[in-house]
């Protein structure tokens, strides 16, 4: 008995000695709680509480989450309900007499078991209304107050902590997670208690009503974490969604301000290869249509003496940087492009390239001298030709082969040809009166030792190609953006018979003047149209500008500005390839100012 006593003793004095460490901690860190909580209070606008967009956007989404979840418990009730009721009735048909509860507790199993099917087969009552919810946890914190309410069970018939912990756990605990208020949760979790208290404390039959009264106080916290954390995680959750629709908007908002300046928009991962295919990445590297570059990396399609100057730039630390470089198309051609780019990381962590990629072979860069030159060549610019003399009057001067326009690089020559009536001159505006607001070329003139003045001309725009066949009356090739004209009859395309009778007019200057310089030979060398390519050495070099030419693309009516030439092809046939700007800016009605001709067709 004294080994027992000492036992007791030593157990009560540990117990004790725990107990005042523990209370002593809680003690310490009060006032730092009431600190908390006051500074906490002190920010709240009492007066004027007027949440923001995205306040009223993230309670927007938590009450659609607490909804759904609702509706989930509402199929969960009814599960367990209709079991229950139907245990009612087959005990009720087989006259056993097994139950435990009194007639009003099964009148209070069946009315919940009716309300449960309004949510699940009606699931806009829960959406209609935003406190909604709130009254659908109070149905349910009702039907747990009744169960444990003197009216449903016998005395003595079941053990009361096993009601109120079944009851707890099938339903207070799991509806305390839609709730929308807390106040909600702590007031119907302290009715509850304070219904088990009272039973406890006033019937006689009851026992342990110490044990009920504390069993029941330790729900009200425990519903009112299971609150809080479902709140937190939802609340976390709206926000992640939320930032992820923010980025995705802010991608596509880049994504359509680099499409407005760019020839082609594209994303690459880590290993700087393509994430997804690209249309127009393979448009500008003359591909074949249809063919998919997924997977291929960035640096294949950048020149080979530039490739790791570029590769450094990209893999540099700087968010943004513009930079130029040159890509080898299909052709192994090797054009100047100037390169915009913007890192950024995705949600998983993984950090992506977006590139905007624009030609800027013929034009001026957007970029300008804030950009990186990656291109490893002692000119920036494409070196120039020799220069080609100009027309004099008289018989042609003999030329270089006759180059397609084309072909020419980011500098242009031209020159105005001037000469008078007799020698069946051009009626179209010379080079150095063009307007500003159109193509505007900028003017240079180089006066070289022989005296020829050469007239360089730079443009300031993108241009458009298109080469003409007057044999067939159609137009044989055309480059982007007009490429739908290629096969179509130069009536369909140009609104007026004076460019056309233009085209005749050049193409017969040319033979002109190449039987003026071969005039003893033509008997052996048969048709002037068929002629070989020896001949074509003749060929007048002179370059026609033209001004505000109406032209129908896709049932659109527009102004093109620019220079054209006769050429030769490697069969021996008179070409007329033009270079032009279009401007459909001008173009408001149906008819054309500056051309003076009617058109069915308006922008």
């Amino acid at each position: 008995m004294e080994l027992e006593t000492d036992e007791n003793d030593a157990l009560y004095v540990t117990a004790a000695v725990i107990l005042g460490i523990s209370i002593l901690g809680f003690l310490c860190h009060v006032p730092r709680c009431v600190r908390g909580i006051w500074k906490r209070l002190s920010l709240v606008k009492w007066n004027c509480f007027c949440p923001s967009v995205r306040d009223e956007c993230l309670s927007e989404q938590i009450c659609q989450q607490k909804t759904a979840l609702s509706q989930k418990f509402s199929w969960y009730a009814r599960l367990w309900s209709t079991c229950w009721t139907a245990w009612i009735v087959v005990n009720y048909w087989t006259k056993r007499n097994q139950l435990l509860m009194n007639a009003s507790g099964h009148w209070f199993v069946v009315i919940f078991l009716a309300l449960m099917l309004l949510p699940t087969h009606f699931p806009r009552i829960l959406r209609r209304f935003h406190f909604s919810l709130d009254v659908n946890y109070i149905t349910c914190q009702l039907f747990v107050a009744m169960i444990l309410s003197p009216w449903t069970f016998q005395p003595g018939a079941i053990e009361e902590l096993v009601v109120a912990g079944t009851a707890f756990v099938m339903c207070s605990l799991p509806s305390a997670a839609f709730a929308l208020n807390s106040v909600v949760v702590v007031t119907c979790q302290t009715f509850i208690w304070l219904l088990v208290a009272c039973r406890a404390w006033t019937e006689e039959a009851m026992q342990y009503p110490i044990l009920l009264t504390l069993f029941g106080f330790w729900h009200i916290p425990i519903a009112l974490l299971v609150f809080q954390l479902t709140d937190t995680l939802m609340l976390q959750e709206a926000e992640s969604k939320i930032r992820e629709r923010d980025s995705r908007i802010q991608m596509n908002a880049a994504d359509a301000l680099l499409q407005l300046t760019c020839d082609a928009v594209l994303e690459l991962d880590t290993e700087l290869r393509l994430v997804e295919d690209n249309p127009n990445l393979t448009t500008m590297l003359l591909g074949r249509p249809g063919a998919s570059l997924k997977g291929r990396k960035f640096s294949d399609f950048i020149s080979s003496r530039d490739q790791r100057r570029a590769t450094e730039l990209l893999q540099q630390d700087a968010r943004a940087i513009a930079f130029h470089t040159r890509l080898v198309d299909s052709y192994s051609s090797k054009f100047r492009t100037e390169v915009f780019q913007v890192k950024y990381t995705k949600m998983n962590g993984q950090k992506c390239h977006l590139l905007g990629l624009r030609d800027f072979t013929d034009v001026k860069p957007l970029a300008g001298d804030t950009a990186t030159d990656a291109i490893r060549d002692s000119v920036a610019q494409a070196p120039v030709q020799p220069p080609l003399p100009a027309p004099l009057p008289g018989p042609a001067p003999p030329a270089q082969s006759a180059l397609a326009l084309a072909a020419l690089p980011g500098l242009r020559r031209g020159w105005s040809h001037s000469s008078d009536a007799s020698n069946n001159s051009y009626d179209m505006i010379p080079i150095s009166e063009h307007s500003a607001d159109s193509w505007a070329p900028e003017d240079s003139q180089r006066t070289l030792n022989s005296g020829i003045v050469e007239n360089r001309v730079k443009l300031s725009h993108k241009e458009a190609f298109l080469e003409i066949n007057l044999d067939k009356e159609v137009i044989s090739a055309a480059s982007a953006p007009f490429a739908a004209l290629s096969g179509q009859s130069l009536t369909a395309v140009f609104a007026t018979d004076f460019s056309c009778h233009l085209f005749h007019r050049m193409c017969s200057d040319a033979r002109t003047a190449l039987e003026r310089a071969d005039k003893g030979e033509r008997g052996e060398r048969g048709d002037s149209r068929h002629m070989g390519l020896a001949r074509f050495a003749n060929l007048p070099d002179q370059v026609v500008a033209f001004h505000k030419m109406p032209l129908f693309v896709s049932g659109t009516l527009v102004e093109a500005s620019g220079i054209m030439k006769a050429c030769a092809t490697f069969e021996g046939h008179l070409r007329v390839q033009m270079c032009f700007v279009a401007d459909s800016s001008k173009w408001r009605g149906d008819v054309c100012k500056a051309c003076k001709c009617s058109s069915q067709w308006s922008l």
